[in-house]
């Protein structure tokens, strides 16, 4: 009977199946019940402590100046309207953004000549060159005006909210 089976055309055409079958199953068997092997070996590395310090974190909020910095650039042939927010440590917040809310004007009246002045140089090749070289010198020229009033400079960063293009 067996032979029988063996000989018949149906058994002949699924035996490469069934040996295949048979090869990946004794290769998964014998994969899985292995050890993990590392094929590079084991290489102990040397702890070297490495001491950073980092600065405190300084809470810090964000206020949108509602009055915009306009310059007019001719060599790029079009006015900009520049609309900036400034982050202040969290100490300090009260009076200073109340600084900013009642008259931003005395802020922002410099930015204008400092938008003028990159533009001359190669920063202002370009408007997106421009608009990433005015953060720095934006937040230099408003921390100064805080010490030249015998005030601690309290700007931590200035964020471009709108940066718009007119003819």
């Amino acid at each position: 009977m067996v032979a029988k089976i063996i000989k018949s055309p149906n058994f002949l055409a699924t035996l490469p199946a069934i040996v295949v079958l048979g090869a990946f199953s004794y290769g998964a068997f014998t994969a899985l019940s292995l050890p993990d092997m590392d094929p590079l070996g084991t290489f102990e590395e040397e702890e070297t402590e490495v001491v950073v310090e980092e600065p405190p974190k300084v809470r810090r909020e964000y206020i949108a100046i509602q009055h915009s910095v306009k310059a007019t650039i001719p060599h790029l042939g079009a006015t900009v309207n520049i609309y900036i927010g400034v982050a202040i440590p969290d100490m300090v917040l009260h009076k200073t953004a109340d600084m900013f809310k009642d008259d931003p004007t005395d802020f922002i009246a410099p930015l204008s000549q400092i938008v003028m002045d990159l533009s001359e140089t190669e920063a202002g090749e370009s408007w997106q060159t421009l608009r990433q070289a005015l953060p720095e010198p934006f937040k230099e020229s408003i921390n100064q005006q805080f010490i030249d009033m015998g005030l601690d400079p309290p700007v931590i960063e200035v964020l471009i909210n709108r940066f718009m293009i007119g003819g």
